[in-house]
């Protein structure tokens, strides 16, 4: 699990802003629900690439979808919230201006600024995901599914020096996809990477989860000084309520 039940993102101090909170509240959950999403579809692809399931299963398929899709709106909601965290904690109102990483995965921290600059394709797919009216005709001209395309590579480890490449087009045949690796990125025991492309845009996903991992330990460690020697409380809260002598007419 990437945030843990120690993190400051969970305890926080009890006399903290509320402003803060519900900040650090988008970032937890946001980062936490991503990482969780890739976890989910690194296990499902595995298994597809060893044959254990299907994907042709339409709730194999669409449970690969979902898990990419809201690892993507997980992603930008991230995006927004390190941007508004940032403006908070800095008084400035300037959006967050980084630098490109090319070989994310030898990166060992990255700043907020690096982290939104080089996640903004989750952020174009998000809103191509969430407003697919009027892009259906350039799927349609471009013979492109509306849900996109996913890549992987999965290696064996019982073939030395072997490495299979999937992909998987959502909901319409395409003439010919042409599996290459990203710019900077080479393949991952056993499974990866994994790429998802929609409309103009293409995106790997676990470029993204790497990020993700640095940028949460990036703030992790900037706040927990500031939460040292306060009283903390983890916030989340269950409420249970039991109605008696109910009368339904």
């Amino acid at each position: 699990m990437l945030i843990t039940e120690k993190s400051p993102l969970i305890n926080v101090p009890s006399d903290l802003d509320i402003h803060d909170r519900l900040l650090l509240d988008a970032i937890r959950y946001s980062a936490s629900i991503a990482d969780m999403c890739y976890d989910r579809l690194k296990l499902l692809l595995t298994q597809i690439s060893k044959s254990e399931i299907s994907i042709t299963n339409p709730a194999i398929s669409a449970a690969v979808y979902s898990d990419a899709w809201s690892m993507i709106d997980a992603s930008h909601r991230l995006r927004e919230s390190t941007d508004m965290i940032n403006q908070r904690f800095s008084g400035k109102r300037d959006k967050l201006k980084g630098k490109k990483i090319i070989d994310i995965f030898k990166a060992q921290e990255i700043t907020l600024a690096d982290f939104y600059y080089n996640t903004e394709t989750a952020t174009l797919l998000r809103n191509y995901a969430h407003h697919p009216k009027g892009l259906v005709q350039y799927n349609v001209s471009h013979k492109s599914p509306l849900w996109g395309n996913l890549i992987w590579y999965y290696t064996p480890s019982d073939i030395p020096g072997q490495s299979n490449s999937f992909s998987f087009s959502a909901g319409v045949s395409v003439d010919k996809i042409l599996a290459k690796l990203p710019l900077g990125i080479e393949v991952i025991r056993p499974l990866g990477p994994i790429v998802l492309s929609a409309y103009k845009y293409e995106i790997c996903l676990s470029r993204l989860a790497h990020l993700i991992q640095l940028v949460v330990r990036n703030i992790e460690t900037q706040i927990a000084p500031q939460f040292h020697g306060k009283h903390v409380e983890a916030r989340d809260l269950l409420i249970q309520m039991s109605i008696n002598n109910l009368k339904f007419t």
